[in-house]
């Protein structure tokens, strides 16, 4: 179990961020100290009894408030990538998703909704689809 620090954090949120992907909970839990006065530790061996668990947990609903702000940002390079294209939502016969993201299913509803579709090709393999890419732009 890792100790509860700053970088041990981000790992655990990102633990946390993929179980809610398929989970309405993620637990995840960490060392650190409850309830104690650090000035009164003695030494290593004392800072290192008085360590215990600690557990988080954090909902979907929990990830969608905190998130929500962000989430909502993130529809801005959508809309303007189909104004600059002079696209309309109707225009576009697929939409592929690849990298972390997309595996968020409040992502991929955001992202559905934003362009009006009801499916998402996310089954691709991302080396296959950085190629695909590029060669439609070379072409």
């Amino acid at each position: 179990m890792p100790l509860c620090s700053s970088s041990s954090f981000h790992t655990i949120g990102e633990k946390m961020k993929i179980q809610l992907s398929s989970s309405n909970v993620a637990n995840e839990s960490c060392m650190g100290l409850k309830n104690v006065d650090i000035s009164q530790i003695g030494g290593v061996d004392e800072l290192c009894q008085s360590l215990s668990p600690i557990h988080l947990s954090f909902t979907s609903d929990d990830f969608l408030n905190s998130s929500a702000r962000l989430l909502e940002r993130s529809r801005i390079p959508i809309r303007n990538v189909l104004s600059s294209m002079d696209l309309n939502p109707g225009d576009i016969d697929e939409v592929v998703m690849v990298g972390g993201t997309s595996r968020m299913p409040v992502v991929r509803e955001l992202v559905k909704d934003e362009l009006q579709v009801q499916n998402l090709n996310t089954s691709i393999d991302p080396d296959i689809t950085v190629a695909y890419g590029c060669a439609s732009v070379i072409d």
